[in-house]
């Protein structure tokens, strides 16, 4: 793990004198940590410590003069390109042209240095060949894993394994509809409120438990929704027995995004054993584990994911096997395979003899790789 510094003081100078250079120059104040100056600064502590080491970037860019030291192994592991980030995020509106067109190019150069570039969709993979004409040889795609604690997570484990019943009936009882995420439009909460008062007025049973957003953030008509339980903020790394708890008492975890580079509450939906009402947007749909999840199209109406909720209430076989089917394959939701996965992807045969016995050590960005929010600290 490479401690890149993003919080102290220098830093901080660092990127107030940048804001403002932005501003008078390029009419924008945003976007520092794309910045070549911003990479540099972080980066140039280690130049020395990451010769003759392979390090994995989960995030899009190296400075320039790693990009272009052949005696770093450079990977990439990203669930979206700049360019993906830029426009389906609408990061390109918040900061400047010249600084959205020098990333990209700097981007593609990082790409083409690279010894490979893991895409965690191929929604992303995809943009990586077409959009910087890199060549499909050297990307592939590995599907992220479940931010959980892991030691939470086995204890949740046992627990759920002595309390749970696979015989019930939806038909007289209530779905159990869970939402995790903060940004309630673009995750699609309105939706899912609108689809779930219709699938009540056509005669099915349902709840829904939101967790991430507070009622008095949503329109008052979805606010005023009656059979919802509004939890606000859970910080899963300080509470996560509480919140492995409060998802997997649920039946259906819920994602209706209109844009999602990946969505990582649907690995966390299917890691706890959860059917998952999946999206279309993005590399959504890649991280939908098939037999357990129903993916929506960003498109849908309210009135066809009611049709969806009521046909997975009525046809209990077909949702008991959607069920089983999650719970059996709740692991592969994690990381641990995900990491075999990646580290095989990087040690294939005919591997570069001069890397050939260098541990895959250098994990730059962060502890794990998360979902990236394009939108935060630019």
């Amino acid at each position: 793990m490479l401690r890149l510094d993003t919080v102290s003081f220098p830093w901080q100078v660092s990127r107030a004198a940048w804001t403002i250079r932005a501003l008078l120059t390029d009419n924008r104040c945003r976007g520092y940590r794309l910045s070549a100056a911003c990479l540099d600064r972080i980066w140039r502590p280690f130049r020395e410590k990451v010769r003759d080491c392979v390090v994995l970037n989960v995030f899009q860019l190296f400075p320039t003069f790693i990009a272009d030291d052949d005696r770093v192994e450079k990977w990439f592991y990203i669930d979206a390109t700049l360019k993906q980030n830029f426009e389906d995020y609408g990061v390109g509106q918040r900061v400047g042209r010249r600084l959205v067109e020098d990333a990209m190019a700097r981007e593609k150069h990082g790409y083409l240095r690279a010894r490979g570039i893991i895409a965690n969709s191929a929604w992303a993979a995809r943009s990586v060949v077409e959009d910087y004409g890199i060549s499909a040889e050297r990307v592939c795609v590995v599907i992220q894993g479940a931010n959980l604690d892991r030691r939470a997570y086995e204890a949740w484990e046992e627990r759920a394994e002595l309390g749970r019943s696979e015989d019930f009936d939806l038909n007289e009882r209530e779905l159990k509809l869970v939402f995790v995420g903060r940004d309630w439009k673009r995750k699609g909460l309105d939706r899912l409120i609108g689809a779930l008062r219709l699938f009540r007025a056509r005669g099915g049973r349902a709840t829904l438990r939101v967790l991430g957003v507070e009622a008095r953030n949503l329109p008052a008509g979805a606010a005023a929704e009656t059979g919802i339980e509004w939890l606000g903020y859970l910080d899963k790394t300080r509470h996560p027995n509480r919140f492995m708890d409060l998802v997997s008492e649920c039946h259906v975890g819920c994602l209706l995004s209109t844009a999602e580079a990946g969505g990582i509450g649907l690995r966390e939906y299917h890691a706890l054993g959860l059917v998952v009402l999946g999206t279309q947007a993005g590399g959504a749909a890649d991280q939908l584990l098939p037999g357990a999840s129903v993916a929506v199209a960003t498109t849908a109406s309210v009135s066809e994911i009611a049709d969806i909720l009521l046909d997975l209430q009525q046809d209990r076989a077909k949702f008991l096997r959607m069920r089983a089917h999650a719970w059996k394959f709740r692991r592969l939701a994690l990381w641990e395979p995900v990491v075999r996965h990646v580290a095989q992807t990087m040690r294939p045969q005919g591997v570069n003899p001069h890397h050939a016995e260098v541990p895959v050590r250098l994990l730059a960005g962060r502890t794990t790789p998360t979902e990236q929010r394009p939108d935060d600290g630019l």
